[in-house]
């Protein structure tokens, strides 16, 4: 059985759009691959193949393409994690900057 990636815990704001919609959500924890993003309404309907969301972090912004993988529910509002279909360069090198100089989170160390 293959093991969960390396999730590192964050707080940034979210804008997922469906194609006529946009949602707001906190991105609560990210892997190289994938995120979590928590607080959508649970009028947002997941069964799209992939959206679209601008993540905001520390004054930057980054358009992911995103797919969702999991769904939780709790009636009101809900936690979807997505998968990472395609991201820029620069949300790669922010990962880069969570990484604390004596550890490689995303490795494992």
């Amino acid at each position: 059985m293959k093991n969960r990636e390396n999730r590192v815990d964050v707080a940034m704001q979210s804008t997922l759009a469906d194609g006529n919609y946009f949602f707001d959500g906190q991105v609560t924890n990210i892997s190289r691959n994938g995120l979590k993003i928590s607080g959508l309404p649970c009028k947002f309907s997941a069964y799209a193949k992939a959206y679209t969301t601008i993540v905001s972090a520390q004054g930057k912004s980054f358009r992911l393409q995103v797919e969702p993988s999991w769904l939780k529910s709790d009636g009101l509002n809900q936690d979807i994690g997505f998968k990472i279909i395609s991201s820029p360069v620069d949300w790669d090198l922010h990962l880069n900057t969570l990484d604390p100089p004596d550890r490689d989170l995303w490795n494992g160390g």
